[in-house]
């Protein structure tokens, strides 16, 4: 890699790809999947492993990383087709998801809070079925996974975003 220059534009580059394939899936656009997983993985490889490599690089590294996995199943998840009453939703669930990704790229975890909020109704609606006996769905599970992955993207943003700035939907203030 040469420089320390060089070495942070290929985490930047790394970044934008992870934020560029989940836009793909937050528009349901398809995309060449596995080239990038592993381009993806060979790249997490080489930039945890070099000599320049340092602990708040590897922490924005596997940020990415992290990321990118929670895309991936996002990406299976909504290849299925989703149950009629469950379309809304979903599609809440992706602009909740390309909301995260904005927040993941800006390090900006203020937006968060919306779309803590809307994972939340998403989940209250899907859950509902699910401890109901006889009442839960294929849709319903799977849209509960989209929306746990979704909420996993907006964490990882939380945890990019600069100190002091950043709160947990949990936290009091």
């Amino acid at each position: 890699m040469g420089t320390r220059s060089t070495y942070v534009r290929r985490i930047e580059q790394l970044e934008a790809a992870v934020i560029g394939f989940g836009r793909r899936v937050a528009g349901r656009r398809p995309g060449a999947r596995a080239a990038h997983h592993r381009a993806v993985d060979v790249a997490v490889d080489a930039l945890v492993g070099s000599p320049l490599a340092e602990p708040d690089d590897v922490s924005r590294i596997r940020a990415a990383q992290d990321v990118d996995f929670h895309l991936r199943h996002i990406d299976r998840l909504v290849e299925l087709p989703a149950g009629a009453g469950r379309k809304a939703d979903l599609q809440a669930a992706l602009a909740a998801l390309d909301a995260a990704l904005t927040a993941f790229e800006a390090r900006d975890a203020d937006r968060l809070d919306r779309i803590d909020r809307t994972i939340e109704r998403i989940l209250d609606t899907a859950e509902r079925p699910l401890v109901r006996p006889g009442g839960a769905s294929a849709p319903d599970a799977r849209l509960r996974r989209v929306a746990l992955h979704v909420l996993a993207v907006a964490e990882a943003a939380r945890l990019r975003a600069p100190a002091g700035r950043a709160r947990h939907p949990a936290q009091v203030v």
